[in-house]
């Protein structure tokens, strides 16, 4: 009776991971739209991730699950409008930030890992497809640590994608798929580090890099070209 239960529970897990997952980007979508900015939010975070989830639609599709590619495909979308709203303000920012090349690197990306899936396997996937996935937390972290206004950073969406990957990494255990073990198990602990590091700066217990040193025009220029410097717009 144990055994028989055990893939309608693997099933179950796999679709709440894949239904969560597809509303993990609302709150940070949300925030923006409400904000009226994306500062804080770096473009290679987002780039990196449109190069992950295209990455995981295919593998979805490839191996048959659709609570994969399903929220992927959606995930996907939502991180081509966040690099939409964030070269937006790049430019506004009196940066040169087309939309072509903030779409060119992800699609790129994608088009790699998907070939190393289909030519070496779940394995090398795994490890294909966490670089980009890696790359956007760590480049939040690094926002998170460095940038002087993170007003448009959604902490619900931080605390969502820290219990999506826990999800995640269930599903992989119990459904013998390594790609999500592998992956989903080194997320936690970034995604995790991104959530800390939010809290820290809510509560006033970590600051950013000292304001001083971002008004020269070397770093000025690094920052503009990293992420939008922009202050949040208000209704008149």
């Amino acid at each position: 009776m144990a055994e028989s239960k055990t893939p309608v529970i693997i099933e179950a897990i796999g679709w709440t991971a894949g239904v969560y997952g597809a509303c993990i980007a609302m709150p940070q979508i949300v925030r923006v739209l409400r904000t009226r900015t994306t500062a804080g939010i770096p473009l290679l975070a987002w780039q990196s991730s449109m190069a992950s989830n295209l990455s995981w639609t295919a593998y979805g599709v490839i191996t048959g699950h659709a609570n994969l590619w399903l929220p992927s495909l959606l995930l996907t979308a939502s991180a081509a409008w966040m690099l939409i709203m964030i070269s937006r303000d790049l430019r506004d920012s009196g940066s040169r930030s087309e939309l072509w090349q903030a779409y060119g690197l992800p699609i790129v990306v994608a088009a790699m890992t998907i070939t190393v899936a289909l030519a070496v396997g779940p394995l090398a996937f795994s490890a294909a497809v966490f670089v980009p996935a890696a790359v956007s937390q760590l480049m939040q972290l690094r926002s998170l640590l460095t940038a002087p206004d993170i007003s448009a950073v959604s902490g619900t969406f931080l605390a969502m994608g820290v219990l999506c990957q826990v999800l995640w990494f269930s599903w992989g255990v119990l459904a013998h798929d390594l790609s999500n073990e592998l992956v989903a198990g080194s997320l936690i602990l970034l995604s995790g580090s991104n959530l800390a590091c939010y809290l820290l700066r809510w509560f006033d217990l970590l600051r950013p890099q000292r304001a001083e040193s971002l008004t020269t025009p070397d770093h000025a220029d690094n920052l503009t070209a990293e992420y939008a410097v922009v202050r949040v717009r208000t209704d008149d």
